[in-house]
């Protein structure tokens, strides 16, 4: 009788430590009048309940994996000087709240048990982002393309915004808006009148910011490598191991050159140096600059010319060298300014009677956009 005893004994101990082993995890514990807790087992555990502050007042609550007597959760908080409360029985999705202010917020959260017991309250704070317009708005730009001015900005959400813009054009005021949902876009207009962009950014809820760029047009020297920034050169021929070709016209360096062929195989006159800017100016003056130790070299009759495509040119004006001093600067004007990005130079002719040409530097005096 005694070993039947000690046996079932044994047995409800061993069944009462599974029973201990298995976690109850609870939201908060419901507290009575008198003080004492009883556990309600509605949510695995408190921590699990995420509260995330997002942009434009929301915040979204995450939820954990609830047990089947979860009904409903109350949120309490305050709203500026509102208390605002809101039942939540949806726990499929996330809950997302707007608030009608920014900031940092409290939330207050109850269970509620499907026979209407609640538990005491947990605590949750986060604070949103702000409006989303005002990252995009940060991050708006605006650059030269040629006379254009591009407004860009990036739409990481791809959230619905409207944009106004706000410029003179050929006509006069001009304001122009456009919806946008891309991820990225932008919006371009000519630069040539006016002097001021604004951008109005409205969202989907109403909340509007602007921005405001100055451009200009200027006559910029471009006689350097940082002003000659994205432009490329070709050359009709050049001399291997002489001078360092087409690049050498545009690097900003006087002591390196460009040399057509002078030996070996000598092509026969014109030669010619082809100059791709990085975008369309109005070009009103040139420069030729002479290679720094030797001016025999120069041309004597030569074409300036453009072309629209870079690949059909037509002769813009004809000019005449009488420098063969080395290292020189020969200034040109224009008669009349031309809008282009594609220069080609058209020696026809040396000043010395000799079969080729070398020069040291092809610069520019440009009228160009710059956006501040």
């Amino acid at each position: 009788m005694n070993n039947i005893k000690l046996t079932l004994l044994a047995s409800i101990l061993f069944l009462l430590c599974i029973s201990c082993g298995k976690d109850t995890l609870v939201f908060p514990e419901k507290v009575d009048d008198n003080g004492s807790k009883e556990p309600i087992d509605v949510f695995v555990k408190p921590t699990d309940v995420k509260v995330v502050g997002d942009y434009n007042q929301i915040f979204i609550f995450q939820w954990p994996k609830f047990s089947d007597k979860m009904d409903k959760v109350k949120i309490t908080y305050e709203d500026g000087a509102v208390a605002k409360e809101i039942l939540v029985s949806d726990f499929s999705k996330n809950y997302e709240l707007i608030t009608e202010s920014l900031g940092e917020f409290e939330f207050k959260l109850v269970g509620i048990a499907k026979d209407g017991t609640e538990t005491a309250s947990v605590s949750k704070k986060a604070t949103n982002k702000g409006l989303y317009i005002a990252d995009v708005i940060r991050f708006l730009t605006a650059s030269s393309n040629g006379f254009n001015v591009d407004i860009k900005w990036q739409n990481s959400g791809a959230k619905n915004l409207s944009l106004t813009f706000s410029y003179t054009d050929a006509n006069g005021a001009k304001n122009e808006t456009i919806e946008s949902i891309s991820e990225s876009d932008v919006f371009s207009f000519s630069g040539l009148h006016g002097s001021r962009v604004s951008v109005e950014l409205k969202d989907e809820f109403g909340n509007v910011l602007s921005k405001s760029f100055t451009y200009s047009l200027l006559s910029s020297e471009l006689n350097t490598a940082a002003t000659k920034a994205g432009w490329t050169g070709a050359v009709s021929s050049n001399h291997e191991g002489d001078g360092g070709g087409a690049a050498a016209l545009i690097d900003g360096n006087p002591e390196t050159f460009w040399h057509s062929p002078w030996g070996g195989t000598i092509l026969p006159w014109p030669h010619s140096a082809t100059i791709t800017l990085n975008n369309v100016k109005r070009i009103t003056k040139f420069e030729l600059q002479l290679r720094h130790n030797n001016g025999t070299g120069a041309p004597r009759d030569f074409d300036f010319q453009t072309s629209a495509d870079g690949t059909n040119f037509t002769t813009v004006e004809s000019f005449v060298n009488t420098s063969t001093t080395a290292k020189a600067v020969i200034p040109y004007e224009l008669t009349n300014s031309v809008e282009t990005r594609y220069v080609r130079l058209l020696f026809k002719t040396s000043i010395n009677n000799l079969a080729f040409v070398s020069l040291a530097e092809i610069n520019f005096t440009a009228i160009q956009l710059e956006v501040d």
